[in-house]
């Protein structure tokens, strides 16, 4: 049997041409149902949506991080991309060290050129799962945090969560 005829039938059963426009109407019918039924999955996802707020502290950094991480407020880790997180408000305040004395005490003083930073991590977490995620890192309290923007990277230690 020849797989086509002297008419242009394939199998001799069914032209070339409409066997192509079938499979056209095909496959706009399927990506429109594909479509339509993953913007319920995400619409659905949206509605279960938690709001969340991190604080995450750099202890004893140079100064210049807090403006750097307001000069992009989206976080994005390189192998997630952005992540469902963005920056919020940031904070400088003076760091202090253990520092000893003549007489052998410890005291706090502050240090002239290192800063305390503190910032807010506005996360939306849609997992459900019981665990708040940023990307796909699990994080508590007394954990480590990296934010990463496009001007600054740092490792800081989550201080507290708090809905908003």
């Amino acid at each position: 049997m020849k797989l086509m005829d002297e008419k242009g039938r394939l199998f001799g059963k069914i032209n070339l041409f409409d066997l192509l426009v079938i499979l056209a109407i095909l496959a706009v019918v399927a990506g429109v149902g594909y479509k339509l039924l993953s913007d319920r999955k995400q619409s659905a996802a949206a509605q279960n949506t938690t709001d969340w707020v991190v604080t995450v502290k750099f202890a004893a950094v140079e100064p210049g991080l807090a403006d750097a991480f307001r000069l992009d407020s989206q976080i994005f880790y390189d192998t997630d991309g952005p992540v469902n997180a963005t920056i919020g408000t940031v904070r400088e305040e003076p760091a202090w060290e253990t520092v000893p004395t003549a007489d052998g005490r410890l005291v706090l003083a502050q240090d002239p050129r290192l800063m305390d930073v503190y910032a807010e991590v506005n996360v939306k977490d849609a997992n459900g799962d019981g665990l708040l995620k940023v990307g796909r890192y699990s994080i508590g309290t007394g954990g480590k945090f990296a934010i990463k923007t496009f001007y600054a990277y740092s490792e800081g230690v989550v201080i507290s969560i708090r809905k908003p």
